[in-house]
């Protein structure tokens, strides 16, 4: 029998971090509850593992990987040309015929070189350097990496770098100004190379010691922003790619340096998951009395998440005058880039609540079971959880948005709350199929629904990717917490709720569904009041469109399997 673990927020009551309170009125029983299913937390993908055991008993993995697995993309398939526009976007561009390349060096056989890619697809650059040389003290940034309680009103300014000449330097590169356009360089890597220009080629700092391993150089803007932090992520994870032609080991094994001086927030986790190996610092550490360079052999310089393939600007780009959606539909789901992403992030927060959590919570539910015949209630639930494990499920998260502190400038207020969030989830706990056959859905054949509501800022990111893997269909007001679908299991359906006037404009999660392989289904609201008013009748037409949706890909599915 597969053993359900109901796992708890990470955070202690007292703990939570920057929680403030919540706007709606929650029933203690439903509020944040996980299941974390453990023969999904075993199936992990390639890379540095824990290692676990199976239990006696465990579920069959072949029986496991069409709901729970992450399939490997081996790193072959990125040490060829990406010929395809998609893949030109999400990855490597060098075969398009319009890709260029361009150097700070006048000659570029010299021992410091910078040398970028433009990639046409994408509309951004690329820029690798060889023994670049980084004078912190040139460099004006806030500390970095501080609780949001000791800088609390701090300036975004203040924690945004800037650059005096000299601040960054090459090993015997004569620059020439010549050589790079601006509009190549969008954001903090023209003011970053222009500290070259400036200097010109007088060098008074020398290496004694270099850091060997491919180092990220990464300004971050809307970092406490969960879609802002995926396009950082992703514009990292393409970066590494890139320069490490697609060796996973290696990109796990990367040095990162924050140029910008953000305080602490509830995303950082999602560094260490994607680079599960990396040692991460701010530049602000290499400040020092002796005024001792940072020296770098290889640095990799990650351009701005703004430019990265899952910000929605860039994603509009991408149909070539026709609607995004459209092309990415028809071209563009379950590529090779976005699968090695998922497969990381996945992959890795598995192997983290393994390693942390979730064997010390498996101990003790197992604990629970032996003793259950003591306790009725116990005995009770596992009889519930047999009868559950023995007939079909559906796995429904519904996403409460609470007021938190993300970062030092805001007041921890957020918007968009569902005004009836309690009736939708009265709703979603007690639905059993539509009174008159819908399609191939009905009373008779209608699943038990499994019903999770959850915070998702009362939990680390590892869990929050894992919640998104397990379910079945996703409902949420538009905000940031959505982005996680880019992780989820193709088919999972994204039921997200949107204010009046979102319905064209507000593409994001929409776009980010389609190139996971997930359904995307709106529910567009009739009003601008917050919180908002979901009508009970719209909302269940939509649930049950979405349910539909699902379990028709699931019926794909088990048709293709041999």
């Amino acid at each position: 029998m597969v053993q359900i673990l109901h796992l708890s927020s990470s955070l202690p009551d007292d703990e939570r971090r920057n929680k403030l309170g919540s706007s709606t009125t929650m029933d203690h029983r439903h509020q944040i509850h996980v299941e974390l299913d453990p023969a999904f937390l075993r199936h992990g993908g390639p890379g540095p593992a824990v290692p676990v055991q199976p239990q006696h008993g465990a579920s069959n993995p072949k029986q496991d990987d069409n709901n729970w697995n992450v399939p490997h993309v081996p790193d072959s398939m990125f040490q060829k040309p990406d010929t395809d526009r998609c893949s030109q976007f999400l990855g490597n561009s060098m075969s398009n015929s319009e890709a260029r390349f361009f150097s700070l060096c006048s000659d570029d056989m010299m021992m410091g070189m910078l040398w970028c890619e433009w990639n046409p697809v994408l509309e951004s650059s690329f820029c690798q350097a060889n023994n670049l040389i980084v004078d912190a003290s040139k460099i004006t940034v806030s500390k970095g990496g501080e609780s949001i309680q000791q800088v609390m009103g701090r300036p975004e300014a203040e924690e945004l770098p800037t650059f005096q000449p000299g601040a960054l330097h090459l090993s015997q590169c004569v620059p020439n100004q010549n050589h790079i356009n601006p509009k190549d360089l969008p954001f903090h890597l023209f003011d970053m190379f222009q500290s070259i220009l400036d200097e010109g080629t007088s060098h008074d700092v020398e290496c004694t010691a270099y850091e060997e391993r491919p180092t990220l150089i990464i300004t971050r803007y809307e970092y406490a922003n969960l879609y802002h932090t995926y396009s950082d992520w992703y514009s990292a994870y393409q970066s590494a790619m890139i320069a490490l032609q697609g060796n996973q080991t290696a990109v796990e094994n990367v040095h990162i340096v924050f140029f910008d001086g953000h305080a602490q927030a509830n995303t950082d986790m999602g560094w260490k998951l994607l680079f599960s190996n990396a040692t991460v610092s701010y530049i602000s550490e290499y400040k020092n009395d002796k005024k001792e360079p940072a020296c770098f052999r290889n640095a990799i310089f990650v351009p701005a998440g703004y430019t990265a393939p899952t910000s929605v600007t860039s994603i509009e780009r991408l149909g070539m005058g026709e609607p995004a959606y459209k092309y990415i539909d028809a071209s563009c789901q379950k590529n090779k880039w976005q699968q090695r992403f998922r497969e990381m992030m996945v992959g890795n927060s598995k192997r983290y609540l393994i390693a942390n959590k979730a064997t010390t919570r498996l101990n003790l539910l197992l604990q629970d079971d032996n003793n259950s015949h003591q306790d009725p209630n116990s005995q009770k639930k596992m009889e519930e959880r047999k009868q559950r494990d023995n007939q079909p499920t559906l796995r429904v998260m519904l996403l409460s948005r609470t007021n938190y502190q993300s970062h030092p400038r805001m007041d921890g207020t957020v918007s968009r709350i569902i005004q009836n969030e309690e009736e939708i989830l009265h709703f979603l706990e007690h639905y059993k199929g539509p009174d008159e056959p819908m399609g191939i859905l009905s009373k008779a054949n209608f699943p038990t629904v499994i019903v999770n509501r959850v915070v998702l800022e009362e939990h680390d990111v590892a869990e929050q990717i894992v919640m998104f893997q397990q379910a079945d269909v996703v409902v949420g007001m538009h905000g940031a917490g959505l982005s996680h679908i880019f992780l989820a299991r193709p088919g999972t359906v994204l039921l997200e709720i949107k204010p009046h006037g979102y319905s064209d404009s507000m593409r994001h999660f929409q776009y980010l569904a389609q190139m996971a392989g997930c359904i995307h289904r709106p529910r567009d609201l009739r009003t601008d009041d917050d919180p908002y008013p979901v009508p009970i009748s719209d909302f269940e037409q939509s649930f049950k469109e979405s349910v539909t949706l699902f379990l028709g890909h699931q019926n794909k599915l088990i048709a293709s399997q041999p």
